[in-house]
């Protein structure tokens, strides 16, 4: 078994360029436009093919903003007394909830009210949305508070991400024995993973390749990662990696990250557009 340092020689000098052949892109690809135009459902989907193509363990975490900000709002009519609220925030997701309505409303009443409210708060914080609220109606303010409550949630998830393909690295010979899976397991089901990963990720367009001993974190030592970026530039930009043993197939590793980080970015960029106000 290669030490980390051999494998670090490798990765720098003797690895060749690979990529993710046309065929399976295309594939890949399409199984991600066929779903639901929502990132965390694509964030979902791409870990779970990411997983499956490396045959490791993928983590993706969502595009989230430090300080979220307010795109558009929208109901779709949903009960007599209730109606299904989906907020777009500024480079981030979709977020739906359901609102209890005090009256009978009908679709054109609940839009005027969704459209009077993006256009107030269009751009701002949740912070800067609870100091403009004097004026608006008992409805529009119960509203805008369900905005803000949800706009607080998102801002609290910073580092959520999805884990997929724990099972393709138990199946690793690595694990082969009974003490290492257990390891693996609480730390991989942990909810600290996403925020360990996202603290290694590379600062420039390149997926950052670490080795074993060369992680930041104790927990992660027995690992390697190739950790990407994806999203727009300066603008949300979120971290997914493959995560697998040290001996891990690093061209194919790099491939894979590189694709999906593409794919990725263009899909945020065809839903919440290049600019946050465009």
């Amino acid at each position: 078994m290669p030490s980390d340092n051999g494998n670090r020689y490798y990765v720098e000098f003797l690895a060749s360029p690979s990529e993710v052949p046309a065929v399976l892109k295309l594939k890949l690809q399409e199984r991600l436009r066929t779903a639901e135009r929502d990132l965390d459902v694509w964030v979902q989907l791409s870990s779970s093919l990411l997983a499956g193509i490396m045959q490791n363990a993928a983590v993706i975490t969502f595009p989230r903003t430090r300080q979220p900000r307010l795109r558009h709002l929208g109901p779709v009519s949903f009960e007599e007394l209730m109606a299904l609220l989906v907020v777009v925030l500024q480079q981030t997701r979709l977020r739906k909830e359901m609102v209890p309505l005090r009256d009978s409303l009908t679709q054109e009443q609940l839009q005027r009210v969704a459209n009077t409210l993006t256009h107030l708060f269009l751009g701002l914080t949740w912070r800067e949305m609870e100091t403009r609220t004097a004026g608006l109606s008992p409805l529009e303010l119960g509203v805008v508070e369900q905005v803000m409550g949800m706009m607080r949630q998102e801002e609290a998830a910073l580092e959520e991400g999805h884990l997929e393909g724990f099972h393709y690295l138990l199946g690793q010979p690595e694990f082969a024995d009974r003490q290492r899976p257990a390891q693996a397991a609480g730390l991989l089901e942990s909810e600290r993973i996403p925020a360990m990963v996202a603290a290694q990720a590379p600062t420039s367009a390149a997926p950052r390749v670490i080795i074993g001993s060369g992680n930041e974190h104790e927990d992660l030592k027995s690992f390697s990662l190739v950790v990407g970026r994806y999203g727009l530039p300066g603008e949300a930009l979120r971290t997914l990696c493959i995560t697998g043993p040290t001996r891990l197939s690093y061209e194919r590793a790099v491939a894979g990250v590189q694709f999906f980080s593409h794919v990725l970015g263009e899909m945020q960029e065809g839903v919440y557009g290049r600019s946050s106000l465009s």
